[in-house]
């Protein structure tokens, strides 16, 4: 039977069995998830995009309440969701097994499991200029930039930086629940240099960007430079 969207958009179909014995396995899983470097995930791979679990290693440069975990190797990065258990800290060595998103424009494993994790050295972020942030090119790596503060605001225990560079603007964000009361020198006209992962947003079929953020680790990002 098809399935449609709430806006009537055929979506698929499903097929109802009658019993298991007509389900037949064409091709059975991979008991070994396939080793890959976190660079070859956005080569192209002349056998299409990979559907068994993928493992790959990288330092975690990120991790937030909400389940987002980055990981970086060199100067490639990985989004990581989803997983029963809480993610390996921030600066740790890990190694986690997943599914490769298809829908997503950077390389992103969903489903996943995390399989160990070691203390590691820390990466260290790259200086940047803050228009570079809409790029593209450093999409989920951490980097660090200079703006003036415009205004700020907390929301949902998030702490929202809204910067100004040039004619650049952009927003840097931080897990801080107390930050509405906390952070007093962090007034507008401040020159900020912040360090973070930085995650551009798309519109439509990602030919148009929508917003440059910087996503912060805790509050030893943030340094003032000039108040």
């Amino acid at each position: 039977s098809p399935l449609f969207t709430a806006q009537g958009a055929l979506l698929g179909f499903r097929i109802f069995s009658t019993s298991p014995a007509a389900i037949r396995i064409v091709t059975p899983p991979q008991r070994d998830a396939l080793p890959r470097t976190i660079a070859s995930l956005s080569h192209f791979d002349p056998a299409g995009h990979p559907e068994q679990r993928i493992r790959v290693t990288g330092s975690v440069t990120y991790r937030d309440t909400h389940g987002r975990v980055n990981l970086q190797d060199g100067g490639v990065s990985l989004g990581v969701i989803g997983g029963a258990l809480p993610p390996p800290p921030v600066n740790s060595r890990a190694t986690v097994e997943g599914f490769l998103s298809p829908d997503s424009r950077a390389p992103q494993l969903e489903q996943i499991r995390w399989l160990d994790a070691s203390p590691g050295d820390p990466v260290q972020p790259v200086r940047i200029l803050a228009d570079s942030l809409a790029s593209g090119g450093y999409d989920g790596r951490l980097v660090s930039v200079e703006g003036f503060l415009e205004n700020r605001q907390t929301s949902a225990g998030e702490l929202q930086l809204h910067l100004a560079a040039g004619r650049f603007r952009f927003m840097a964000s931080l897990d801080a629940p107390d930050s509405r009361s906390g952070f007093p020198d962090l007034r507008p006209g401040a020159l900020l240099r912040l360090s973070g992962v930085c995650a551009t947003s798309y519109a439509g079929d990602f030919a148009e960007i929508r917003m440059s953020r910087l996503w912060m680790r805790d509050a030893r990002d943030i340094v003032i430079p000039r108040p």
